[in-house]
């Protein structure tokens, strides 16, 4: 700790100078696992490649879906990369008694032994890899899992590591490597893991190295919502009546205005639309019952009077209603015509706006939370805590989050399971760094002290191309944490910087560390953060300094120098390193040109205008905030 404030006073104090200026043994994978005790030895005098050859091959199971497929052609790929060698591919039907083979998945060699692959035991997307004989076995609970079991395997074996869609670590010119007696499971951390950044979700390839997934893809939407979508339940039922909604016509009554009739058929209405839903997606456990996302509530004499009943707490209306829904749920399943469709169903609803707080005392003896008057969530409710107006620009369990923090625990302790809902982008300025990196590590850690389930870390969802601000940094160490949430958030940001800047590493990293150095002084001094910052106004030359900024030109000016020796040497790696350059110039370029223009020279700002629009055409950047029409749009202001 000492060092690491030595390091931000440095730093501040040249950021105030241009402020002043007014211009053989075992071996590891990349990352742990739940399960402690994973064993990786290498096996001397034997070898999985030797002298530039192989005999291993690929065994797959003959029916294997889409992921499978993915699974073998991602170890086929970075194992020729890694080589040079081709691995040929076996469907198990074909196997041969005396072949030495890299099993993925249910193949009939696993089926040979007693390794066993089960979901409550490893969660849905973790794996085992183990060495039985002269064979390599990896299963995953899922086939996702699987896929997963590969990328560790290629850890383990070739250092692979994968940061962004074209940066990856991964050794090459292997012509040698010894057999390694494999007992390995990985269980994640968080069972589902989402990712907050529409350059992932938009990727499928990404999405996968990353081991992470779309928000959307674990749940059964609701006539295609997936959140906010209470009103799509009932809406457009036969026998909708107005008493099911606020008098605001955009939330739910939870008590239909007090008429008990109505109420059965609002909840009955609920039912046919999910019986409708569950044949149709008979493979999904968990659908969302969850307010508009707007912050009102129904105010009615009937909602009124069973608030106050539970201390004025909004979330025991929706609590009620949902556990009577549930029941008739169950009842369905139980019933001649419901069995086909039943399953350990999860009916999540949202702890947002006016429902984020949990009704409960706290009980002295048992030094837990329990519900006012006994309430509960019964087994088959559960909640998406979504605590959108805490400071995450620090961490959820720091002084200005202590009420989110504790409110967090409450929930975890009425609720079987807990999804979660965190934020890190600042949604009405997208091209602006938001500084979150101080609470992260320290989020994804309360993300397991309260035994999330799934976790969206939301950011720029909807921006499909390059997210600047540091954002891929952010992205990667999300879906790092996300799996494994003792990590070292610092070995990650060292890891990143030398893989993804290359020969620039020095030059990006410098303007990274004033970059937190500066926010740092800002959050002290100039009230940036705080409660509902990620929709903070924060284009202010308070808060970006013009020599802080021109100095940053200077350094990606110095960066892009560093990698000028590899523009004829090695034109592909040279172009990835100037567009991940590039990638965080444009927000330094939105913000000298949106501040500095009335004190700058004209031919400068034209030149950064037009390097500005060149890369975001090159990187395909869409979006100025969440909200924004196309960055294009933005361009008219100039």
């Amino acid at each position: 700790m000492k060092n690491k404030l030595l390091t931000i006073l440095l730093v501040l104090s040249l950021l105030f100078s241009f402020i002043g200026c007014g211009e053989t043994s075992e071996i590891e994978s990349n990352g742990e696992s739940e399960s402690v005790g994973n064993v990786a030895t290498v096996i001397e005098n034997e070898y999985i490649v030797k002298n530039g050859a192989t005999s291993y091959e690929v065994l797959y199971p003959a029916d294997g879906g889409q992921l499978i497929i993915s699974a073998i052609n991602e170890l086929v790929s970075f194992f020729k990369e890694a080589t040079n060698i081709s691995l040929r591919t076996t469907p198990d039907n074909k196997m041969k008694a005396d072949g030495k083979y890299i099993s993925i998945g249910k193949t009939a060699l696993l089926e040979s032994t007693d390794i066993t692959y089960d979901v409550k035991e490893i969660k849905i997307d973790g794996f085992k890899i183990k060495t039985v004989g002269d064979d390599i076995l990896i299963i995953g609970a899922s086939d996702h899992g699987t896929l997963y079991g590969v990328y560790e395997l290629l850890s383990y074996l070739f250092n692979f590591e994968y940061f962004y869609v074209d940066t990856y670590r991964l050794n090459k010119g292997v012509t040698e490597l010894n057999m390694v007696n494999f007992d390995v499971v990985e269980i994640p951390d968080i069972e589902y893991r989402a990712t907050g950044y529409g350059m992932v979700s938009n990727s499928t390839t990404e999405s996968n190295r990353m081991r992470m997934r779309p928000y959307p893809d674990f749940f059964i939407p609701v006539n295609g919502v997936v959140f906010h979508n209470s009103l799509t339940w009932v809406k457009d039922s036969p026998y909708v009546d107005g008493s099911w909604f606020a008098s605001t016509g955009n939330q739910l009554c939870y008590t239909a205005g007090g008429d008990e009739e109505e109420l059965e058929n609002m909840l009955n209405a609920s039912l046919e639309t999910l019986k409708v839903h569950l044949q149709k997606y008979p493979d999904r456990n968990v659908v969302t019952y969850t307010i508009e996302d707007n912050p009102d509530f129904c105010t009615c004499d009937s909602c009124k009077k069973v608030i106050a009943e539970y201390n004025g707490f909004n979330s025991s209306v929706v609590i009620l209603y949902l556990n009577k829904f549930n029941a008739k749920i169950k009842e369905w399943f139980a019933s001649e015509e419901g069995k086909p469709y039943a399953r350990d169903l999860d009916v999540v609803f949202f702890a947002y706006n006016a429902t984020t707080e949990a009704p409960v005392v706290y009980n002295e003896q048992t030094k837990k939370y329990e519900g006012i008057n006994g309430l509960k969530l019964d087994d088959g409710i559960s909640v998406m805590y979504a605590p959108i107006a805490a400071d995450f620009t620090t961490g959820l369990t720091a002084s200005e989050n202590i009420l989110y923090y504790n409110n967090a625990k409450q929930w975890h302790d009425i609720s079987k399971n807990v999804y979660l809902w965190i934020y890190s982008t600042n949604f009405a300025h997208y091209l602006v760094p938001y500084d979150s990196f101080d609470g992260i590590a320290e989020n994804y850690k309360v993300a397991k002290e309260i035994d999330t389930r799934w976790i969206f870390d939301q950011a720029q969802w909807n921006e499909y191309g390059f997210s600047t601000g540091w954002s891929t940094l952010k992205s990667y160490i999300n879906a790092k944490l996300a799996w494994d949430t003792s990590l070292d958030i610092d070995v990650l940001i060292d890891d990143f910087f030398a893989t993804y800047f290359g020969p620039a590493e020095d030059d990006m990293r410098e303007m990274f560390s004033q970059m937190r150095a500066l926010t740092t002084y800002n959050k002290v001094y100039n009230r940036l953060g705080g409660l509902r910052s990620i929709y903070q106004g924060v284009v202010y030359e308070k808060f970006w300094p013009k020599g802080v900024l021109k100095n940053w030109i200077d350094l990606l000016n110095s960066a892009l120098e560093k990698i000028e020796p590899l523009k004829n040497s090695n034109p592909t790696v040279y172009r990835q390193y100037y567009n991940h350059i590039a990638g965080e110039r444009l927000s330094v370029y939105y913000l000298y040109v949106s501040l500095y223009t009335y004190n700058t020279d004209v031919n400068v700002i034209d030149s950064y205008k037009t390097q500005f629009k060149s890369d975001v055409e090159s990187l395909g950047t869409m979006l100025v905030s969440e909200s924004s029409g196309p960055i294009t749009n933005f361009y008219k202001s100039w």
